[in-house]
Protein backbone atom coordinates (compact mmCIF):
# COMPACT_ATOMS: atom_id res chain seq x y z
CA UNK A 1 0.00 0.00 0.00
CA UNK A 2 1.28 3.47 -0.81
CA UNK A 3 2.25 5.61 2.12
CA UNK A 4 1.58 9.29 2.66
CA UNK A 5 4.24 11.05 4.70
CA UNK A 6 3.47 14.40 6.25
CA UNK A 7 6.01 16.77 7.74
CA UNK A 8 4.80 18.88 10.63
CA UNK A 9 4.71 22.00 8.50
CA UNK A 10 2.89 20.47 5.51
CA UNK A 11 -0.62 21.68 5.08
CA UNK A 12 -3.89 20.36 3.80
CA UNK A 13 -2.99 21.12 0.18
CA UNK A 14 0.08 18.90 0.42
CA UNK A 15 -2.05 16.11 1.85
CA UNK A 16 -4.54 16.48 -1.00
CA UNK A 17 -1.71 16.37 -3.56
CA UNK A 18 -0.43 13.15 -1.99
CA UNK A 19 -3.91 11.62 -1.99
CA UNK A 20 -4.33 12.51 -5.68
CA UNK A 21 -1.36 10.26 -6.45
CA UNK A 22 -2.97 7.14 -4.96
CA UNK A 23 -4.34 4.48 -7.29
CA UNK A 24 -8.08 3.80 -7.02
CA UNK A 25 -7.74 0.78 -4.69
CA UNK A 26 -5.55 2.64 -2.20
CA UNK A 27 -7.70 5.75 -2.53
CA UNK A 28 -10.77 3.74 -1.51
CA UNK A 29 -8.89 2.21 1.44
CA UNK A 30 -7.74 5.68 2.46
CA UNK A 31 -11.27 7.04 2.13
CA UNK A 32 -12.69 4.25 4.32
CA UNK A 33 -10.21 5.13 7.06
CA UNK A 34 -10.91 8.86 6.73
CA UNK A 35 -14.65 8.19 6.96
CA UNK A 36 -14.12 6.16 10.12
CA UNK A 37 -12.10 9.04 11.62
CA UNK A 38 -14.85 11.46 10.56
CA UNK A 39 -17.52 9.27 12.13
CA UNK A 40 -15.58 9.21 15.41
CA UNK A 41 -15.18 12.99 15.39
CA UNK A 42 -18.84 13.63 14.61
CA UNK A 43 -19.89 11.70 17.66
CA UNK A 44 -16.81 10.89 19.77
CA UNK A 45 -18.85 9.15 22.47
CA UNK A 46 -20.33 6.53 20.15
CA UNK A 47 -19.46 2.86 20.31
CA UNK A 48 -17.29 1.05 17.78
CA UNK A 49 -20.45 -0.52 16.33
CA UNK A 50 -22.00 2.93 15.85
CA UNK A 51 -18.77 4.19 14.23
CA UNK A 52 -18.82 1.22 11.85
CA UNK A 53 -22.46 1.93 11.01
CA UNK A 54 -21.58 5.57 10.31
CA UNK A 55 -18.81 4.40 7.99
CA UNK A 56 -21.36 2.36 6.02
CA UNK A 57 -23.82 5.26 6.02
CA UNK A 58 -21.19 7.66 4.66
CA UNK A 59 -19.71 5.25 2.12
CA UNK A 60 -19.64 6.91 -1.32
CA UNK A 61 -20.34 5.09 -4.57
CA UNK A 62 -17.02 3.58 -5.72
CA UNK A 63 -15.41 5.49 -8.58
CA UNK A 64 -15.36 2.35 -10.74
CA UNK A 65 -19.17 2.11 -10.56
CA UNK A 66 -19.59 5.82 -11.26
CA UNK A 67 -17.31 5.70 -14.29
CA UNK A 68 -19.11 2.64 -15.67
CA UNK A 69 -22.51 4.24 -15.12
CA UNK A 70 -21.51 7.52 -16.75
CA UNK A 71 -19.99 5.76 -19.76
CA UNK A 72 -23.00 3.51 -20.36
CA UNK A 73 -25.48 6.28 -19.65
CA UNK A 74 -23.72 8.48 -22.21
CA UNK A 75 -23.88 5.69 -24.79
CA UNK A 76 -27.55 5.15 -23.95
CA UNK A 77 -28.27 8.78 -24.81
CA UNK A 78 -26.73 8.32 -28.26
CA UNK A 79 -28.09 4.92 -29.22
CA UNK A 80 -29.83 1.79 -27.96
CA UNK A 81 -27.56 -0.22 -25.70
CA UNK A 82 -26.32 -3.60 -26.88
CA UNK A 83 -27.44 -6.55 -24.74
CA UNK A 84 -24.01 -6.77 -23.10
CA UNK A 85 -24.02 -3.03 -22.30
CA UNK A 86 -27.56 -3.27 -20.95
CA UNK A 87 -26.54 -6.13 -18.65
CA UNK A 88 -23.53 -4.12 -17.46
CA UNK A 89 -25.70 -1.05 -16.75
CA UNK A 90 -28.24 -3.20 -14.91
CA UNK A 91 -25.48 -4.73 -12.77
CA UNK A 92 -24.06 -1.29 -11.93
CA UNK A 93 -27.50 0.00 -10.94
CA UNK A 94 -28.11 -3.14 -8.85
CA UNK A 95 -24.76 -2.61 -7.10
CA UNK A 96 -25.69 1.01 -6.35
CA UNK A 97 -29.10 -0.08 -5.05
CA UNK A 98 -27.35 -2.64 -2.82
CA UNK A 99 -25.09 0.09 -1.41
CA UNK A 100 -28.16 2.25 -0.72
CA UNK A 101 -29.95 -0.71 0.90
CA UNK A 102 -26.90 -1.34 3.11
CA UNK A 103 -26.89 2.35 4.07
CA UNK A 104 -30.58 2.18 4.97
CA UNK A 105 -30.07 -0.94 7.10
CA UNK A 106 -27.15 0.78 8.86
CA UNK A 107 -29.31 3.88 9.43
CA UNK A 108 -32.16 1.77 10.80
CA UNK A 109 -29.77 -0.10 13.10
CA UNK A 110 -28.25 3.16 14.31
CA UNK A 111 -31.75 4.55 14.81
CA UNK A 112 -32.56 1.65 17.15
CA UNK A 113 -29.27 1.93 19.03
CA UNK A 114 -29.62 5.68 19.55
CA UNK A 115 -33.39 5.53 20.04
CA UNK A 116 -33.90 8.30 17.48
CA UNK A 117 -36.32 8.44 14.54
CA UNK A 118 -34.76 7.38 11.24
CA UNK A 119 -35.66 10.67 9.56
CA UNK A 120 -33.95 12.61 12.36
CA UNK A 121 -30.71 10.64 11.86
CA UNK A 122 -30.84 11.14 8.11
CA UNK A 123 -31.16 14.88 8.65
CA UNK A 124 -28.51 14.91 11.39
CA UNK A 125 -25.93 13.18 9.19
CA UNK A 126 -27.07 14.79 5.95
CA UNK A 127 -27.64 11.50 4.18
CA UNK A 128 -30.12 10.32 1.63
CA UNK A 129 -30.05 7.99 -1.36
CA UNK A 130 -26.77 8.03 -3.25
CA UNK A 131 -27.49 8.22 -6.94
CA UNK A 132 -24.94 8.34 -9.76
CA UNK A 133 -26.95 10.92 -11.68
CA UNK A 134 -28.58 14.18 -10.91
Amino acid sequence: MATIKLQENEGLNDLIKSVEELDIDNLEKFLERVLLIRAKKIAPTISKKEANLLTIINQPIPEKLLKGFKKLNSIKKERILLDKEHRQLSKILNDIEKLNADRLVALATLSKIQKKPLKQLMTQFGVGPTLPYG
